[in-house]
C-alpha cells in the first residue's frame, strides 16, 4: 500500500518473512473466565451458523484457532453506504499506474465478512462499529441508538463496551473513569445505522446466543 507496483514487488520477500512470523502469533487471550461446557455448546453453533462466512476454527473449545478463511463477501443488512462510496471512478482511479495487474478492483456495494480473532477487543462491533457489545449485536437486547465510546471498560458478559442506558443513551457505568475522552455514536447519523445481520441470528434460542457469545470470548 501506498507504493508503486514495482517498488511493492521488490518488497514481497520482506512481506513472506513478516508472514511466516504472524502465522506463530495469536491473538491476546480474553482477560476473563470462559465456560468450557458453554464455549463448546457454541463451537457448534458457531461451526454451523457462522463459519461458512468467518472461517473454520479447530482445537479446544475455549482457545481455538483458525484454519480456513473463505474471504465470503455479500450483504447482510447493514448500512451500505461505505459499500457504496467505492464508485466506478474510484475503482478506476484504482486501477490504474500498473495496480491492474495484481488488483481486481470493481465497485459490488457489498462487504466482506471479517476474522473474528480476537474479536472481543475488537468492539464496537459491525462494519461502522455501530453496536456496542455482542450481546446487543446477537439481539440478546434492543441495539443502543446512542452509545458513548473510547476509554470504556470491557463488559466480560455481554463483551463490549461496558454501560448502562441513561436519558437513551448508553453511558459508561456509574462511577467509572475513562481512560481517554469519550465520544458519542449516533446511530441515527447517515453511515451509521446499526441494522443488519438479523436474519443469521433468527432461529436461535436465547441460551444458544449466550453459549455462542461465550466461545466467541475465546477467537
Amino acid at each position: 500500500m501506498g507504493q508503486s507496483p514495482r517498488a511493492a514487488h521488490r518488497q514481497i520477500p520482506v512481506a513472506e518473512r513478516a508472514f511466516a512470523w504472524l502465522e506463530t502469533r495469536r491473538p491476546q487471550a480474553f482477560p476473563g473466565a470462559i465456560d468450557p461446557d458453554k464455549a463448546a455448546r457454541g463451537a457448534a453453533i458457531y461451526a454451523s451458523r457462522c463459519s461458512s462466512c468467518h472461517g473454520t476454527y479447530d482445537g479446544p473449545a475455549v482457545r481455538p484457532r483458525l484454519q480456513r478463511f473463505p474471504n465470503w463477501h455479500g450483504r447482510v443488512g447493514s448500512d451500505p453506504a461505505r459499500a457504496a462510496a467505492f464508485t466506478t471512478d474510484l475503482t478506476r482511479y484504482a486501477s490504474t499506474g500498473g495496480y491492474d495487474a495484481v488488483m481486481d478492483a470493481r465497485p459490488t456495494g457489498e462487504y466482506a465478512a471479517p476474522l473474528l480473532s480476537g474479536l472481543w477487543a475488537t468492539a464496537p462491533y459491525m462494519h461502522n462499529g455501530s453496536v456496542p457489545t455482542l450481546a446487543q449485536f446477537l439481539l440478546l437486547g434492543p441495539r443502543s441508538d446512542r452509545f458513548l465510546v473510547g476509554g470504556h471498560r470491557l463488559d466480560f458478559r455481554s463483551v463490549g463496551v461496558a454501560g448502562q442506558d441513561r436519558d437513551g443513551v448508553r453511558v459508561y457505568p456509574a462511577g467509572y473513569r475513562p481512560w481517554s475522552t469519550p465520544a458519542l455514536y449516533d446511530t441515527r447519523l447517515p453511515g451509521r445505522s446499526n441494522r443488519g445481520h438479523e436474519a443469521q441470528v433468527e432461529g436461535l434460542t436465547v441460551a444458544e446466543r449466550w453459549d455462542l457469545i461465550e466461545y466467541l470470548k475465546g477467537l
